[in-house]
């Protein structure tokens, strides 16, 4: 079990500040979760603004996802792609089927538009100098 608790600690230690970063982007979405939109459900009537923020959790979390497994745990892009826009298929799937919530296809686009945004950036890292 020690060899498992130093890969952890070099992971950690080699990536401060992309854990600062996903700590801050956690906050930001516990934030957004529970204070900033239902205040804005609630009190916008703008359609635009609603579906905004009624995306953003999916789009937040795809980020913080694709953060950790990336750089925390070293996964490859085009796994971490592959598997959370299947994640996201089926997770909308079973909210359809179990919980009977609407299959919601922006939830799924705003998933993939966070891997590719995530995907272009990682790209544009590798290629500087």
């Amino acid at each position: 079990m020690s060899g498992f608790k130093i890969y952890i600690e070099e992971r950690l230690s080699n990536n401060s500040k992309t854990l600062f970063v996903i700590f801050f982007l956690i906050i930001l979405y516990i934030i957004n979760r529970h204070y900033i939109r239902p205040y804005i459900f609630d009190n916008n009537n703008n359609e635009i603004v609603i579906f905004m923020f009624g995306i953003f959790p999916n789009f937040l979390g795809t980020i913080i996802f694709c953060l950790f497994t990336r750089h925390i745990l070293k996964f490859k892009i085009s796994h971490i792609a592959k598997y959370i826009i299947i994640y996201s298929i089926f997770h909308e799937s079973i909210n359809y089927f179990l919980d009977n919530i609407k299959f919601d296809y922006f939830d799924i686009l705003s998933t993939i538009t966070a891997v590719l945004i995530f995907v272009v950036i990682e790209k544009f890292k590798k290629n500087e100098i």
